[in-house]
């Protein structure tokens, strides 16, 4: 049951040295590209790595961006960040990662006149891009039960995303796209004890 799949989803951050095949890993982007997209313009892409370089790249861009936030800080919350931040760094941990990439693509903004308000122009590129990243989080969702369903342990990672710059021109993404998330995948060496969920009660409300 789907649900049951859902709910027995885990965050998984510590793996088993062995490298899942090929044809797993294509299995989840199987499924990824199930997922609904607005318009159908499935704006993802998901870049696949397993090379060793290709870890230190992001490491070393999440690292130095950790060290910077944590020189701005005031003294009494750096080792707060400094303790917290470290597991930014948790993908290493991991054989494989998957980095889904989205472009938020135009729509009402390319059919508009050339005098539209400059306001509205702003909200209609923020709406596109949200739109955009709407359709990878669903594919993200899809990675993460797919993963669980066929024995794999995965975690999304957006902590990363403090060196989301530098991540892209280290692995060379192609101008307009952008990381969404880095996703840790493998097999898993834990089972994390269920997280807390707040109630139905306090996450509902009926119009």
């Amino acid at each position: 049951m789907i649900l049951e799949l859902m709910q027995n989803r885990r965050s998984v951050r510590r793996f088993k040295p062995e490298v899942p095949p090929d044809a797993d890993i294509l299995e989840l982007i199987e499924a990824a590209v199930a997922a609904p997209s607005a318009t159908n313009k499935q704006p993802w892409r998901f870049l696949i790595a397993k090379k060793k370089k290709h870890f230190e790249i992001i490491a070393r861009a999440v690292d130095k961006a950790r060290q910077h936030y944590i020189s701005l800080l005031s003294p009494e919350y750096r080792s707060e960040f400094a303790n917290y931040s470290v597991h930014f760094m948790s993908f290493q941990n991991a054989p494989i990662i998957i980095l889904p990439i989205y472009r938020a693509f135009q729509g009402i903004s390319a059919l508009v006149k050339e005098k539209f308000p400059q306001k509205k122009m702003a909200f209609l590129r923020t709406y596109e891009h949200n739109t955009a990243l709407m359709g990878v989080s669903l594919a993200i969702q899809n990675i993460l039960l797919m993963s669980e369903a066929i024995g794999l342990g995965a975690c999304c990672m957006t902590g990363p995303l403090i060196a989301r710059v530098e991540i892209e021109k280290g692995l060379l993404v192609p101008k307009g796209w952008q990381v969404a998330a880095v996703i840790a995948v493998g097999y898993p060496a834990e089972k994390p004890e269920p997280p807390g969920r707040k109630k139905l009660e306090m996450v509902t409300r009926w119009l």
